[in-house]
């Protein structure tokens, strides 16, 4: 048999009933006025207690959330705690490496122009190391950031969850108590990295600050350090001049000595001689005798006169040579 297809039905209205369906439904229209709502005989105790289960599973989930809320913040801040620690600590060492670096200038007047100089490379690499300090720094407060961001996020995750498995508040409110807590929490991230900002910003104008006042600070140590060695090389060579070795070294003092000495045993040689000159009586007393005194006297005369010239050369070359040291 062919299958017919189903003709839309006609709206059903008060003009197409007929009278018995019509006196149908007035009466069933008047009953309704006087249907009256069934009470409890327990006063809904099982729903009330149902409602109160609810409610206490929604606030345990938000106090969980609030929970892992407060453990991200403390472990945020002992983060940045120690973050900011290992930050001083390293500024600290930097600036004492700097301050070494000068020092070594400036208390030692023996370097070289080139050394003297060569220990700026030196300072630069102090720079250096602290700008990797406060990069490291900004890289640590990234990763806190993106751990308190998950964790927040996964407990909101949890929250939603929770909520719409307890059912205690349509959900609607419970969207609108999500998007509360995620507002909140975008408003704390946006303020700390407002504030990581700024520090970072104050650091970085630190360190320029530092580098300008260094190199101002390295001209001055230079500066000094060229006046330290002409005041050293002077002093060096006032103190050289005066010391006992150039005024009265030892090497001149026992040549004068030795030519002291030569010039006396002579002296005594000769007077002895002049006095057993004056002994002499006739008939001892000849032109032979006093020719012999005199050929003794002049040869001990001329042998002083050797001695004495040999020191006095001796004595000349060891005061050039002194001139020539100093």
């Amino acid at each position: 048999s062919r299958i017919m297809p189903r003709q839309p039905s006609r709206p059903c209205n008060n003009s197409t009933l007929t009278k018995h369906n019509h006196h149908d439904v007035l009466a069933v229209r008047a009953l309704a006025k006087h249907v009256v709502g069934g009470t409890s005989t327990t006063g809904h105790a099982r729903i009330a207690h149902m409602q109160e289960k609810r409610k206490t599973r929604h606030e345990a989930a938000i106090q969980v959330y609030r929970s892992v809320v407060a453990s991200a913040d403390l472990c945020l801040e002992e983060s940045l705690a120690q973050a900011t620690t290992s930050l001083r600590k390293g500024h600290d060492g930097c600036t004492d490496d700097i301050r070494e670096w000068f020092d070594a200038v400036e208390k030692n007047p023996n370097l070289s122009q080139v050394e003297a100089e060569r220990r700026w490379s030196g300072i630069e690499d102090v720079f250096a190391r602290r700008k990797q300090l406060v990069e490291r720094f900004q890289e640590s407060l990234e990763s806190m950031e993106s751990i308190w961001s998950e964790s927040v996020h996964q407990g909101l995750q949890i929250l939603g969850n929770a909520m719409m498995d307890i059912c205690h508040v349509l959900p609607h409110e419970a969207r609108a108590l999500i998007e509360e807590e995620r507002s909140k929490a975008n408003t704390e991230v946006l303020e700390r990295r407002k504030a990581y900002t700024d520090m970072l910003i104050r650091l970085e104008m630190m360190a320029c600050t530092q580098e300008h006042e260094a190199r101002q600070q390295w001209e001055g140590c230079l500066n000094n350090w060229r006046h330290a060695k002409h005041n050293y090389a002077l002093n060096s060579f006032v103190e050289l001049a005066n010391s006992k070795e150039h005024t009265d070294p030892f090497w001149r003092r026992e040549i004068i000595t030795t030519m002291h000495t030569t010039l006396t045993r002579g002296a005594e040689v000769i007077f002895n001689e002049l006095d057993g000159l004056k002994t002499l009586l006739p008939p001892t007393l000849t032109t032979k005798a006093v020719q012999d005194v005199e050929q003794h006297v002049q040869g001990c005369l001329h042998k002083m006169e050797e001695k004495t010239n040999d020191l006095l050369e001796q004595l000349v070359r060891e005061e050039e040579a002194r001139n020539s040291r100093l």
